[in-house]
């Protein structure tokens, strides 16, 4: 039985593909210069010390403040994000 994980760059190219498969738009192209753009790391929780490293040496770092919610994200009822009422069932 092979076990073996396909290499980085080729899994890389693999997740890119399959993203702009499905939503249409290139995961390594940059929105701002349209250059390709490579991974260079995965970096999953609980690695919030990482993440904050990372962020701060790019200028990027913005402490956590809470905020409210964008306005219209909710359960698709713009008028008052209330859950859809439950379907009903025939007698």
């Amino acid at each position: 039985m092979n076990d073996r994980s396909p290499a980085p760059r080729r899994a890389s190219q693999t997740w890119a593909m399959l993203i702009k498969r499905v939503y249409e738009i290139d995961p390594l192209e940059c929105p701002l210069c349209h250059g390709q753009m490579r991974v260079i790391a995965f970096i999953e929780p609980p690695q919030g010390a990482v993440i904050e490293k990372i962020l701060r040496h790019c200028g990027l770092w913005q402490p956590s403040t809470p905020r409210a919610p964008p306005a219209g994200i909710g359960w698709g009822h713009a008028s008052d994000n209330e859950p859809p009422p439950p379907a009903s069932r025939p007698p």
